[in-house]
């Protein structure tokens, strides 16, 4: 056994593209959701893969290197084999690993909204009822930073590479479009549009290095992605 007897099944049912010879019971079809959220969240392989090479310490690993811990994941497997009886526990624990992914890697409204439909119809933490509230308003604000989409494709960049980057990047990003479209004269009309000058100080000297840190921090994680963007504007 890999899991748990519940656990297993729902994997197989997973692989077996749901192909069984009589409908899941309630508690099954629950299950599966849940493991349709927690793929959604660590992606497909990194679930599957442990499970056909029955390697949970994979499993753990993967999971913990998204954003996971351990102990919220044993603890969701043990609650889903009497899943009946503790889908509130279960969809407070699914909201702590969504919050956790969230900070390991943003999460994009549309994958929001599909949590926000499980949890409609099974039940809404009111943790979560406030993280979907949070996000949605910061996904609001953040669409104040980016230029027209069509600015960015002049200069080979799309939209979508550049949602999920940190504000101080896309504002960087946007400072060298406007400079160069300001200095080509490629402004719509005319125009002139000065960058921004970003704010670098906090003006106390231990505040300003840990949100120095906590940008290198950001940076490091998004790595390649962001090495790359930049390079394209040098």
């Amino acid at each position: 056994m890999f899991i748990n007897e519940s656990v297993d099944k729902i994997l197989r049912y997973h692989l077996n593209h749901y192909k069984v010879d009589q409908l899941p019971s309630e508690k099954e079809r629950f299950n599966i959701q849940v493991l349709d959220i927690l793929i959604r969240l660590y992606e497909e392989i990194n679930i599957i893969t442990p499970y056909t090479s029955n390697d949970k310490d994979l499993l753990f690993s993967a999971l913990e290197n998204r954003g996971a811990t351990k102990e919220l994941i044993e603890e969701l497997f043990s609650l889903m084999d009497e899943a009946e009886l503790n889908k509130e526990r279960i969809n407070e624990i699914l909201t702590e690993l969504i919050i956790l992914k969230d900070e390991f890697k943003m999460i994009l409204p549309d994958e929001l909204d599909y949590y926000e439909g499980f949890f409609s119809i099974y039940g809404t933490p009111q943790k979560f009822s406030d993280f979907y509230k949070s996000k949605t308003e910061s996904v609001e604000e953040k669409k104040e930073l980016f230029l027209p989409e069509e600015r960015y494709e002049a200069h080979g960049v799309s939209i979508d590479e550049i949602k999920d980057l940190p504000e101080p990047t896309i504002e960087r990003i946007n400072n060298e479009i406007i400079k160069r479209d300001s200095d080509n004269g490629d402004l719509p009309g005319g125009r002139v549009d000065k960058p921004k000058s970003l704010v670098l100080t906090s003006g106390n000297g231990f505040v300003d290095a840990l949100i120095l840190f906590g940008i290198m921090c950001t940076e490091l994680m998004i790595g390649v992605i962001v090495t790359v963007l930049i390079a394209r504007f040098k």
